[in-house]
């Protein structure tokens, strides 16, 4: 019987090999369209590039793309997070 550690790790190296078509990779990075998938892989030199798996076919790895979205820059709403939101709203009310 594997662990469940053991299940993370095989887990681990399939997304290495996976491999997703376009509409994955729109539902991951919440694009409205494969032309905004597109433009991505014309103007962001950080974007994964695709793999050839066919004539008329191409692929991403699964894994290059999760490693893309977990380096994105995170927006910070008016320059404070949660807590000290509410923390400076609370201090304004006093």
């Amino acid at each position: 019987m594997k662990s469940t550690t053991d299940s993370a790790a095989d887990e681990a190296v399939d997304d290495i090999y996976t491999l997703i078509k376009i509409a994955r990779v729109q539902s991951m990075l919440a694009c409205g369209s494969r032309a905004s998938v597109y433009e991505k892989l014309r103007k962001d030199p950080t974007f994964p590039r695709p793999v050839r798996v066919g004539p008329h076919s191409i692929a991403w790895r699964l894994q290059e793309v999760r490693d893309y979205i977990a380096n994105l820059p995170r927006h910070e709403l008016s320059g404070l997070s949660g807590p000290d939101q509410r923390r400076a709203a609370a201090r304004g009310a006093a």
